[in-house]
Parts: C-alpha cells; sequence; structure tokens
C-alpha cells in the first residue's frame, strides 16, 4: 500500500498515519509514504531511523504565493504527488489524509480503491475576513466535499467528526469511524530520557501544555490561567508552566504565534514561571507527562486529540 500526506511533520494528524502505518507493517504488509515534504530534523524518529520508507518529492514547488494561497499551493503540491505516484508507483490501495483532491487523480483509468482519512472539513478551519478570500476559498471548498466523496471509503477519527462530515459535505453519503492508535509499547518499555533540567527544582506544582504553535490551539488560556493563579494564589512561586509543541520555523504561524506567547508571560508578569520548548523528542514528551502535576488541554474545538490520550496512558490528570 502506499500512503499520500502533504506534509510528514510532528502533530496529531501525522501520529495516528504513521501509527496505522506501523499496524500495517506489522501485519507484514509493504508499505511506503509518498510526501510532497520530509524535514529529518523535524519529524517522528519512524520516518527516519529506517522503521518505514518515506519518500519526499515535488517540495520545490512553492508553499504559498506572495505570502499567500498556502491551501491552493498545498492542493497543486499533493495533486503533482498523486499523479507521481499514480504512474509510477504500483500500489494495491492508497490511502490519503489531509488534502482529497489529489483522490481523483489516484482513481483515473484505475481499478485500485482509495481510502481517505478525514481529520477534519478543511473549509471549517480558514476565515473568510473580505469578500476576495470568500471568493478563493468558494471552488476549493466544493471539490473538497466533491473529492472526499469520490474515495472508496471514508475515515474519520470520532463519531463527533462524522457528524461534522456529513453536515458539511452533502456528496459525502458514507463514512466510518477508525478512532486514533497509540505505540503504547513506547510507555511500557521505558521509552524515555531522564530531562531534569527542564523540570523545575524549586517548583511545586509543573502545569504542561503539549500542543503545536498555532493560534487555534488557544495556548493564551494557559498563560492566563497562569495570570489568574498569581493573582489569587499565594503558591503561585512554586508554579510553573512548560509550554511545549511542534514548531517549524517555515510556518509562518509558528514563528509569529510562538513570539507572541513570549510577549504575552511577559505583559502578564508571569516570564519567570513558564518555559517554552519548541519541537520536543517523543521520549521527552513522555518524561513531560510523566512528571508533571497536570496537563492543560486548551485547543477550544478538539473534542479528542492524541495529547490526552498520552495522557491517560501514562495516568497524567488532564484540565480542560
Amino acid at each position: 500500500s502506499s500512503g499520500i500526506n502533504a506534509r510528514v511533520r510532528v502533530g496529531g494528524a501525522e501520529r495516528l498515519v504513521i501509527d496505522m502505518a506501523l499496524a500495517l507493517l506489522n501485519k507484514n504488509h509493504d508499505v511506503t509514504i509518498y510526501t510532497t515534504h520530509h524535514d529529518e530534523t523535524h519529524c517522528f524518529s519512524e520516518t527516519k531511523d529506517g522503521t518505514m520508507r518515506v519518500v519526499a518529492k515535488f517540495d520545490w514547488l512553492p508553499r504559498k504565493i506572495l505570502g499567500k494561497c498556502y491551501a491552493l499551493c498545498a492542493v497543486m503540491r499533493m495533486i503533482f504527488l498523486a499523479i507521481f505516484v499514480r504512474l509510477f508507483v504500483s500500489a494495491d490501495i492508497y490511502i490519503v489524509d489531509q488534502v482529497s483532491m489529489c483522490v481523483p487523480f489516484l482513481k483515473f483509468l484505475s481499478r485500485k480503491k482509495v481510502l481517505f482519512y478525514c481529520h477534519y472539513p478543511d473549509l471549517l478551519l480558514t476565515q473568510r475576513n473580505n469578500i476576495f478570500k470568500s471568493l478563493y476559498r468558494k471552488p476549493l471548498d466544493y471539490l473538497e466535499g466533491l473529492t472526499t466523496s469520490m474515495a472508496d471509503k471514508i475515515l474519520v477519527n470520532s463519531l463527533y467528526t462524522k457528524g461534522v462530515v456529513a453536515e458539511t459535505f452533502s456528496h459525502v453519503k458514507k463514512c466510518e469511524v477508525l478512532y486514533p492508535s497509540l505505540n503504547t509499547s513506547k510507555f511500557e518499555n521505558g521509552y524515555e530520557i531522564v530531562c531534569t533540567d527542564i523540570m523545575p527544582s524549586s517548583s511545586e506544582f509543573v502545569f504542561l501544555s503539549l500542543n503545536r504553535y498555532e493560534r487555534k490551539k488557544n495556548i493564551n488560556m494557559a498563560l492566563e490561567a497562569m495570570s489568574f493563579v498569581k493573582k489569587h494564589c499565594s503558591k503561585f512561586e512554586k508554579c510553573h508552566l512548560i509550554v511545549a509543541g511542534g514548531y517549524d520555523c517555515r510556518v509562518t504561524e509558528n514563528v509569529e504565534h510562538h513570539l507572541e506567547l513570549e510577549q504575552l508571560s511577559q505583559e502578564l508578569d508571569i516570564h519567570d514561571n513558564i518555559t517554552f520548548l519548541r519541537s520536543i523528542s517523543d521520549e521527552t514528551k513522555l518524561y513531560l507527562l510523566r512528571n508533571c502535576t497536570a496537563l492543560l488541554y486548551t485547543p477550544s474545538n478538539e473534542h479528542f486529540g492524541i495529547v490526552p490520550w498520552r495522557a491517560c496512558t501514562v495516568v497524567c490528570r488532564s484540565l480542560r
């Protein structure tokens, strides 16, 4: 089988696809992940240590045009990738996630099946602040629903997402739930390192936020909560917040939001009680989850995620 993915980076959606590929490999299937971008300094270890085969193509195509049109460029990159895979790769089944517009190109003059994993409709993840943005998004939104329906099987991550997909895409008549997996062997085999330099020794209460540096993750709430504790709790000096998350210097929002959070910590006068970490390893994440007082899960519109599931696995309190 071949997996078609927009970017192999560090995130919950990518973790799901990699764990799906690992499960197929464990069943003796031959799996290759094709992607338009794979940075070995910013990815999960399984994609660079030889555990699975990852092939990156067409990274030379632009990711944006004059600082805009990210969605259009992502679609074009994936279409080029799909045409390449269709012409030069032999596979029994194609598994696609995130960008559905490449589905018809994989199915063209072929009897091979295409499975599409819909994490969440992309059209609901963007704002339309003006008439130009609305006009730009209109054909993309329509094609997203149409091409999603062209897949032979559509999978979603929960009943909630299934309902959202049904309400959003009129073309989609049926989809099934496949809950995210978790490679528990990493937890069972003591897969971690000791990070004593990260955990402040003087702090009695250490709170953790694990999210990508994106505004929709609502990390501001964690900082505002710390500010509230400072005003109303006498033990604030014994409290510390660790903000750790995926960070890609190629992604403008990651860079901007990291700076925004650092500035907010200064404005709230809590910067001495906060540590910002970027793109930490799985070992470090596990260490933090096992040693923090509680996990703060701040995304406002995410009903479920890989982070709270990991927290449950190591019996870490989660506050939402």
